[in-house]
């Protein structure tokens, strides 16, 4: 057997987190591939409705997303330059064209959203280790993090067991947790 060359594997397109629609009528999925240039996997997100398949998004970084209701899908995703590192951006965009708009912005890396009957939210989302409170936006304790990232830019303390993420970090005491997301005031 031939081993596959990395021209064709660059090619190749990716399929994951296939999701129908509340009702089954459109499925939304996660389309990635490798770009050589940038050397990082581009990801999309398409969708299949009444027999036609369409891409839904541009920008090369929508992996997470969930159905609202039948025409609403809501996705994490970076549309602007954000300075915090930690922010998580969500949009909402209509299965029937039109742009993207801001749904909700939090102040931590967050994975997933759980939307509940009164349009408040269960939020996944990371805590950090030493900065708990993250989560509460306060910019005096983000500057408080961030000064201490540059201090200890050049080294890593291992105080557990790490686990390598993909290439890219140990998980370093990292943890998901839930959060309560109050619509009204906008807070977690």
């Amino acid at each position: 057997m031939k081993p596959i060359e990395i021209d064709v594997f660059c090619k190749m397109k990716f399929l994951s987190n296939v999701t129908f629609s509340p009702k089954g009528s459109s499925a939304c999925y996660v389309v990635t591939q490798i770009d050589r240039k940038k050397d990082a996997y581009v990801s999309h997100l398409y969708v299949r409705r009444g027999g036609e398949e369409f891409q839904l998004t541009s920008f090369g970084e929508e992996r997470s997303f969930q159905y609202l209701d039948e025409e609403t899908i809501l996705f994490r995703g970076k549309r602007d330059e954000e300075k915090n590192p930690l922010v998580s951006k969500f949009y909402k965009i209509s299965l029937g064209g039109g742009e993207a708009k801001l749904a909700y912005t939090f102040p931590i890396p967050v994975m997933q959203i759980l939307p509940l009957k009164n349009h408040d939210l269960i939020v996944v989302g990371q805590t950090l280790p030493g900065f708990e409170e993250l989560y509460l936006g306060d910019p005096k304790y983000l500057a408080a993090y961030e000064k201490h990232v540059k201090e200890n830019a050049d080294y890593e303390v291992i105080e557990q067991v790490p686990w390598w993420w993909n290439g890219t970090t140990y998980t370093k005491g990292t943890y998901d947790g839930l959060f309560r997301y109050n619509a009204a005031n906008k807070s977690l």
